[in-house]
């Protein structure tokens, strides 16, 4: 077989999740998987409910059960199917990865990351220990660093058998680089998009908007809840006249309350999680955006406000690093600074001119980045591997 370059490009997608559109990973892939069907390219899936989950817990399930089902699936489709491209997500496609290598598959292998396991593996081992959050003390801690180092291993050990990588950020792009040699030809930065309804003219901006303030997403350590609460609750000290509406479960905001003072939780409404269509609705009567992850493999959040109109305030990381230009699209502050990130909402919500300006700015930003654009640039770096891969096996 020679690969022309014209034709459809025939792929298998493998993905250890739902294929849930409202999701961040499961919805980064749904909508991949939609825009590159709608190009014309023949796409055949494997989510959560195709492969093995015998083991229940996460990353237990991750270490030892994952990587053979994905191995076992992925086999199993090859020998029905003469793909052009196996797209896996996570570095747990490693045994898939190596066996393959070994059949000497024409198809070319693509591991998917969505933010690169061991960068958040150390990037939160770091933020863990700095803010106090979490102390690993023996023995308790033992199956913990036991996952971090299996973990670790699997992504080596994808680095070394795949053929691509896709990552959404320039940070995990020179991570693969720099920790594991990979070469640059063969790592693709490919930055997420906003559902294409959010493209969609945003409703105007009007006074007011830009003091009403926005966080979608968990209260999880890496997404900076606790830089939230310390910004938060200085800024309720001196400004009762500010609202953050959080989008966040029941679970999240149990576990996130106690580290906000009364006076801020006062200034906090909560809403459960939306549906995208729902969630558009509430981006369109904010004004500013918050942002304050310690790690981000891209954050899909902030782009899909970007496409709304809103001013963001975003940490230095992820894709937000990639996207924003700091003092005309939007605000980037040093990674964990709250200070910094106190400084910028109270800066915003005293100006409300510069916040609409630069959420018009974020709009125009926002609107050069489709699923189609995804798509376009998937197929690129796919057609780039499999002519790679060719020039190989002709060479020997």
């Amino acid at each position: 077989y020679a690969w022309t370059g014209q034709e459809s490009v025939k792929i298998l997608f493998v993905a250890d999740v739902p294929p849930d559109p409202d999701s961040g990973a499961a919805g980064t892939e749904y909508q991949t998987i939609r825009a590159l069907r709608a190009a014309g390219h023949e796409v055949d899936t494997l989510w959560s409910s195709d492969l093995s989950h015998r083991i229940t817990h996460g990353n237990l399930h991750y270490l030892l059960e994952q990587p053979r089902a994905y191995r076992s699936a992925i086999a199993a489709c090859m020998k029905e199917c003469d793909y052009d491209v196996v797209h896996a997500n996570q570095s747990a496609a490693y045994l898939a990865a190596r066996g393959h290598q070994k059949r000497e598959g024409r198809a070319v292998f693509v591991c998917r990351s969505h933010g690169f396991e061991l960068r958040a593996i150390e990037t939160l081992a770091h933020w863990s220990k700095k803010l106090g959050v979490e102390q690993r003390r023996f023995p308790r801690s033992l199956p913990g660093y036991l996952i971090d180092a299996g973990i670790a291993r699997s992504c080596r050990l994808a680095a070394r058998y795949a053929d691509g990588h896709i990552i959404s950020c320039t940070e995990d792009r020179d991570f693969l680089i720099n920790r594991f040699a990979v070469p640059a030809e063969q790592v693709a930065c490919i930055a997420q998009a906003a559902p294409d309804s959010y493209l969609q003219e945003p409703k105007a901006m009007h006074a007011g908007r830009s003091r009403r303030l926005l966080m979608v997403g968990p209260a999880r350590l890496w997404k900076g809840v606790h830089i939230l609460a310390q910004a938060w609750n200085r800024l309720a000290e001196r400004d009762a006249e500010l609202n953050l509406t959080w989008v966040c479960s029941d679970q999240d905001w149990a576990e996130a309350e106690s580290l906000f003072s009364p006076a801020a939780k006062q200034q906090i409404t909560r809403i459960q999680p939306l549906p995208q269509d729902a969630l558009m609705a509430l981006y369109d009567t904010h004004g500013v955006f918050l942002f304050p992850s310690l790690f981000e493999g891209f954050g899909k959040a902030p782009l899909e406000a970007m496409a709304r109109g809103l001013c963001v305030i975003a940490s230095d990381t992820g894709g937000m690093r990639d996207l924003i230009d700091s003092g005309r699209n939007g605000l980037l502050f040093e990674t964990g600074s709250a200070s910094q990130l106190e400084s910028a909402i109270a800066e915003l919500c005293s100006n409300e001119d510069r916040a609409c300006r630069m959420g018009a700015s974020a709009r125009e930003s926002a609107m050069h980045y489709s699923w189609g654009r995804v798509a376009s640039e998937t197929v690129a770096f796919y057609q780039k591997l499999i002519e790679r891969k060719q020039r190989q096996r002709v060479a020997g």
